[in-house]
């Protein structure tokens, strides 16, 4: 990419983070559609993805107050709100009230790694966000699954005996939201297990069905006789697309590749190898315009004449994650950079460390973003037998803090280590060490999108926090001292 994530995340949240009472939403048209319609849950969930990976804790405890305030009586957030013709926010019209399974699940996901990062929210740390996820992972699993074939139903509103109740959606299949729901919702760990089992198996069907493609349909029915899910033969919710590789399951290369890539389950990869020589087989044809297409039906065959983002930015994070670097160059050239919808699969591709998201992610050198996300920096310890004593790092790569310029900010320092009974009769086996920013930004408006770009401030305190820890050959000793450097970059 040429420009830098703080660029395109600077640019997106300027023009679609907005507030409404003491929230925040992400404004999902174009602004000058002038459109009743104002957010869905599903771009909500997007939103909080975004900004807890981004480490903007302001927004998302924003986003989560109005979450909170748009749950329905199920825990579950309502899909759609719109505005009335005095500006207040009601449901929208097609069973507004009712939630739509992704975007719950992204929240929950997001929600979960909130408390990993930050651990509690809001001014006075009132917010309680393991809590708020599990309640909400509760939720999802007693409103939003068919406790027979743990498979995601396509909302809350598909109730037992509707023709509905038999269908599941591919771009509900959020393996890495699951398997993130398997480790920390421990009440109900072993259901999330068999919810991700379900979906594997359930995909290793649908390439069974499409051997030479990969591509899974839109929509998905339960056979009640094989008890099997298959792809549906006409319309059922959405288009006459439902039953082709459409506007939903064309998640599926980002969904399923983000869940190998955290876990390398073998099981999923062929499925996934499978797509990737099908869209890299589309990217062969050479035409002018961007080969791969806004829609197939499963044998291959392209029903759409155009290309979108939503299709192909989820091949290129599929590319990414099957290193194939030839087919992500070729298909990074179609890819729009002032397009902001880029930036959600972008944001999701930083969460490599999903499951043990405990430390910032270091800016690439190169970057030029208005400010440093985090830096990692490496500690040299003297050793023992060297009387000075003494520690040093040095920060020389990812600090940049010249908005226009690509211009390394070098930090270096030394100082000698405390001299104490508990240092010397234990030595540090290793130092752990991390630098986090956290950005002021402009608050958002519901009546302009004119929200300057990057943070408030100019300058931000490092707080630089050293953990030790001190083993023995025969237990923890504990941890030693904390102490902290504070400056002013």
């Amino acid at each position: 990419m040429g420009k830098s994530i703080e660029e395109a995340y600077a640019k997106w949240r300027s023009k679609y983070l907005r507030s409404y009472g003491d929230g925040y939403f992400i404004y999902y048209k174009e602004p000058s559609e002038k459109a009743a319609e104002q957010t869905c849950s599903e771009a909500h969930g997007y939103g909080m993805l975004i900004s807890v990976l981004k480490r903007n804790q302001q927004d998302f405890d924003g986003l989560y107050r109005y979450f909170n305030q748009w749950k329905n009586h199920k825990g579950l957030m309502q899909w759609q709100q719109k505005t009335t013709s005095h500006g207040q926010f009601v449901p929208g019209d097609e069973g507004g009230d009712h939630c739509a399974t992704d975007g719950d699940v992204d929240i929950a996901t997001a929600l979960f790694l909130a408390a990993k990062v930050w651990g509690r929210g809001g001014a006075q740390g009132e917010i309680d966000y393991r809590a708020a996820a599990v309640n909400l992972a509760r939720s999802i699993w007693d409103h939003c699954f068919n406790h027979e074939t743990y498979m995601p139903l396509i909302g809350d509103w598909a109730d037992p005996g509707d023709e509905a109740f038999a269908l599941t959606r591919p771009s509900d299949f959020i393996l890495s939201g699951y398997l993130l729901f398997y480790y920390e919702d421990t009440e109900r760990q072993q259901i999330w297990g068999n919810v991700v089992n379900a979906i594997v198996n359930t995909c290793q069907g649908q390439l069974a069905m499409n051997p030479q493609t990969g591509l899974i349909a839109d929509f998905l029915t339960l056979d009640p006789r094989t008890r099997a899910y298959n792809p549906v033969h006409k319309e059922v919710l959405e288009s006459k697309h439902d039953p082709d590789y459409n506007w939903n399951s064309c998640r599926v290369p980002w969904r399923l590749g983000h869940y190998y890539m955290l876990s390398k389950d073998p099981r999923i990869r062929q499925l996934l190898e499978t797509q990737a020589n099908f869209f890299a087989h589309q990217l062969s044809r050479n035409s002018g315009d961007c080969p791969i297409r806004a829609g197939y039906h499963l044998n291959g065959q392209p029903y759409a004449d155009y290309s979108d983002m939503a299709f192909t930015a989820p091949v290129s994070f599929l590319f990414w994650v099957l290193d194939w670097r030839q087919q992500l160059d070729q298909v990074m050239r179609y890819i729009d950079e002032d397009n902001e919808s880029i930036l959600v699969f972008i944001t999701i591709v930083l969460a490599k460390d999903l499951l043990t998201l405990t430390s910032p992610t270091p800016n690439q050198s190169g970057y030029t973003p208005n400010y440093p996300n985090a830096l990692d920096v490496y500690f040299q310890w003297t050793a023992k037998n060297d009387s000075q004593h003494m520690i040093q790092f040095t920060a020389a790569k990812g600090l940049i803090t010249d908005s226009v310029s690509t211009k390394d900010m070098v930090y270096d320092h030394v100082w000698r280590l405390p001299s104490c009974r508990f240092f010397k009769r234990y030595q540090p086996d290793q130092w752990n060490f991390n630098l986090l920013f956290q950005p002021i930004y402009a608050e958002p408006s519901n009546s302009t999108t004119n929200i300057p770009l990057g943070p408030q401030q100019s300058s931000m305190t490092m707080p630089i926090n050293i953990s030790v820890n001190n083993m023995t050959d025969s237990a923890a000793v504990g941890k030693g001292s904390h102490h902290r450097h504070r400056q002013e970059c």
